[in-house]
Parts: structure tokens; C-alpha cells; sequence
């Protein structure tokens, strides 16, 4: 799902993203910036945004199977993924996700953290918390400081 041409600054964005789903927990995961990658001689290879992007669907698919277990029909976990970060500061996703109803906000903190657990990727710096301090819009507003680019409809899994 791919942002409307007419959505010309951040706060109309931020309020299209989060009229999509119930947003109700902010997640943080900061970034290796470089890996041992065997295709470059045994160098350390610095992070690219596609590694980013890569990185956030594939902990949308990851978080989507510990929280729902029994998904059909492509169900996914409603979340917008934003990355931050580059020349003079250390890459990082933000995530805005629906935690389910049925599901404490302790056991949703340890299946993020579980979901992480193998992506070469993500640093051990893990923030989970809930929105309980504004509306998403202004959780969203702050993702999209850097500008709309920040926004990675291909993590994200928005409702219409």
C-alpha cells in the first residue's frame, strides 16, 4: 500500500498511516553499522538502506508469526515501519505496531525481542513501549522528522 500522491507533508502522512490501524506500542531497534560480510574479502561491510528495508520485513514477518500463530490468508500484524539515521548518525528503525487486545504489552515486549533474535542486523538496544503518552499521529510525526522518505511501505503492513 503505497502513500497517496496528494499527501504533500509529514502530518498529513502521519495521519493517513495511522488511520489504518489502532497503534498502540512504539518499537525502536537499532542497527549494526557494519558487518563480516565473506562477499567483500572478510571486510567489514557498512550498512545500506536496503539493508534497513530488509531488515524491517523481515521482523514484520517474524513479529507477525509469534504474535499470531495461526494466521490465514496472508494476515499480518498491523505496523509502519520508518528508518532514521545515516552519515552522522547510527541507523535505527521505528516501528509503530497494533498490539493485539488478547495479548499483555510484557508478552508482546518478549516476542519483539524473540523476533530480533537472529537478524544479523539488529543491535542488542531493543525499546518496546506503549503509546500511552499522545496520540500515534504525534508517535508517527516524530518517525517522519528526517522527511516522508522515512517511511517504508515495503515493511509495513497498513489496513485500508
Amino acid at each position: 500500500m503505497r502513500p497517496n500522491r496528494f499527501l504533500n507533508n509529514r502530518f498529513d502522512l502521519a495521519n493517513w498511516i495511522c488511520g489504518s490501524a489502532n497503534f498502540n506500542t512504539f518499537i525502536t531497534l537499532t542497527l549494526k553499522q557494519g558487518l563480516l560480510d565473506d562477499t567483500f574479502r572478510g571486510q567489514i561491510r557498512p550498512i545500506r538502506r536496503e539493508d534497513c528495508v530488509k531488515t524491517a520485513w523481515l521482523f514484520r514477518d517474524r513479529l507477525t508469526r509469534k504474535v499470531l500463530p495461526s494466521t490465514r490468508h496472508g494476515e499480518r500484524l498491523p505496523l509502519a515501519a520508518f528508518v532514521e539515521g545515516g552519515e552522522f548518525q547510527r541507523y535505527h528503525l521505528h516501528i509503530v505496531a497494533e498490539r493485539p487486545a488478547t495479548m499483555m504489552f510484557e508478552q508482546f515486549s518478549i516476542a519483539v525481542c524473540r523476533a530480533t533474535k537472529n537478524l544479523s542486523w539488529v543491535h542488542n538496544r531493543i525499546d518496546t513501549r506503549p503509546i500511552s503518552y499522545g496520540r500515534p499521529e504525534q508517535v508517527v510525526n516524530y518517525c517522519l522528522e528526517e522527511g516522508p522518505d522515512a517511511f517504508l511501505p515495503e515493511a509495513s503492513c497498513l489496513h485500508a
